[in-house]
Formats: C-alpha cells, sequence, structure tokens
C-alpha cells in the first residue's frame, strides 16, 4: 500500500455493488463513483438548509436513465 493514498475496505451487500456497478461510469473506480455521490449529497443538503435546491441537471452531473 503506497502510504501517501491509503486505502480502506468497506463491505457491502452483493445487490448494492450491483446498483453501484449499473450506476457508475464505464471504468469509473468506486472511489470516484462514491466521492460523485457524496460531493452531490452535500450539495443537495447545502442547498436545502439555504431553502432552495437546484434541478440536477446545474450539478453538471448525467443522467444515467
Amino acid at each position: 500500500m503506497n502510504a501517501d493514498n491509503p486505502r480502506s475496505t468497506i463491505g457491502l451487500k452483493k445487490s448494492t455493488k450491483a446498483r453501484l456497478d449499473r450506476s457508475r461510469a464505464p471504468g469509473q473506480c468506486y472511489d470516484g463513483f462514491l466521492c460523485q455521490l457524496v460531493n452531490m449529497w452535500e450539495e443537495a443538503h447545502r442547498s436545502d438548509e439555504l431553502n432552495h435546491s437546484r434541478p440536477l441537471e446545474n450539478y453538471g452531473y448525467q443522467s444515467i436513465r
């Protein structure tokens, strides 16, 4: 393990991992995808605190549907 880039392991249900696999971009690492999700969540809740919200398109993320 690289000391400058420590890693951790998390346990997921197989169904959760399958959902992650369906939702992330082809070739996107789990770390990158999870960071993207957390950033979206934090931004959405920050918007809630300011008593307004923005459409998902304004986050710069693409819909997977």
